[in-house]
């Protein structure tokens, strides 16, 4: 989450965006911490990295903006 702006994260006027950023912020601290952990962490190694997690924010912003404006009309 310290990677993103206040202006980042107004960017899409949805009342859930932020909510779900900071998800995908903690699904992707969790999947970066159980990766130390090796074959007890998880069964397959998965690669969820920085450019993972952008594109992620960029999708979560894109489809709620859609959502919101497909809403005003």
């Amino acid at each position: 989450m310290s990677k993103f702006s206040e202006e980042m994260l107004n960017e899409c006027p949805h009342f859930a965006f932020k909510n779900l950023v900071y998800v995908v912020s903690f699904f992707h601290a969790i999947v970066l911490d159980r990766r130390k952990y090796g074959k007890i962490g998880w069964n397959v190694t998965y690669d969820f990295n920085e450019a993972d997690f952008r594109i992620s924010f960029r999708l979560l912003g894109m489809y709620l903006r859609k959502a919101f404006d497909s809403k005003d009309e």
